[in-house]
Parts: structure tokens; sequence; C-alpha cells
């Protein structure tokens, strides 16, 4: 009976894990809860980079760089990127 629970328990994990990239993000780490979004900036391939915790995506890393290799969006990555999973706390407002 365990077994059969856990095992529907994977299955729900793996669809809504596939329903998530489907969204177009990628699931970098369950455990701390690490997702990247695609984009372009400035020529190359970059991730925006939400962790589970964090109220907004306010990082970015290059494609090959990482987590470790996280950066804060500022004003020049606003202005200058593309891609279109981007959170609206990228429009330079405030958040309340």
């Amino acid at each position: 009976a365990m077994r059969a629970e856990r095992d529907g328990f994977v299955r729900k994990l793996q669809e809504a894990m596939e329903g998530v990239e489907e969204l177009g993000a990628l699931v970098k780490d369950l455990d701390i809860g690490l997702i990247d979004f695609m984009a372009r900036y400035q020529g190359r391939d970059v991730c925006l980079c939400w962790k589970f915790g964090e109220d907004s995506i306010r990082f970015w890393h290059g494609a090959e760089e990482g987590f470790r290799g996280r950066k804060e969006i500022d004003d020049d990555f606003r202005q200058n990127h593309t891609g279109e999973a981007l959170s609206e706390d990228l429009s330079g407002g405030a958040p309340n």
C-alpha cells in the first residue's frame, strides 16, 4: 500500500514538473525549489533565476554559470533583455 501511495505521489510530481516546464520554466533543483526561465541578454542565452521563498524574480545568470553566478537584475538588464517569461516585478515597480 505504501509503495502504491509513493508511486502515485511520484507520478503527480512528474506531472507537475512537466506542467511547469511547458510554461517555459526549467526545474533546476527540487530540494531548494530552484527554477530558471530562459531569456537573452547582450547576445547570449541567460537564465532568470527564482528560488523558493523569494518574492519575485530578482536574479539572473549566464546559461553556463549556474546558481553561483547569480547577479541582481538591474536597470540595464530590464531594458536590454528579451524573453517572455518575465515577472511583472521586473518592470521596475517597487514591491508593496
